[in-house]
């Protein structure tokens, strides 16, 4: 017979102590749990969610109170808006790369070293784009 999707989640969960509910099969590449079902990858605590709370998601965002993404504990999960999601992680209407000093590779923002991007509030490294230049110029 086969098995449902709860069964096939609860497969794979390990009961933490902390009463996380831990995901020990597939990770997408954030870390969230992906079951595959319907013809589709899902992620299993958006399917947890909706199976336990009995309401649909749709476009609102499966906030994990516990900050564990491989949780899939129904009662560490909630439904909230986008924007009310990055309030909940200080990314205040989605401006918060603004508040990082250094890129990605460690490069200070400074005036110097910062360029911009024509539309909206978007700004790059210049020291990173050169190297990128000068590693590609002659491929």
């Amino acid at each position: 017979m086969k098995k449902s999707i709860l069964e096939r989640i609860l497969d794979k969960v390990y009961f933490r102590d902390d009463n996380c509910w831990e995901w020990i099969g597939a990770l997408n590449v954030w870390g969230y749990g992906t079951i595959y079902g319907n013809k589709k990858y899902n992620l299993t605590h958006r399917l947890m969610f909706e199976i336990f709370h009995k309401e649909k998601l749709g476009s609102n965002i499966c906030h994990h109170e516990c900050k564990n993404r491989s949780c899939v504990n129904p009662y560490h999960l909630k439904s909230t808006t986008r924007g009310a999601h990055k309030k909940l992680h200080n990314k205040q209407d989605g401006h918060y790369n603004k508040l990082k000093t250094h890129c990605k590779h460690g490069h200070e923002f400074t005036e110097e070293n910062t360029g911009h991007i024509l539309r909206g509030d978007n700004r790059y490294c210049k020291a990173c784009k050169k190297i990128y230049y000068l590693n590609n110029k002659n491929k």
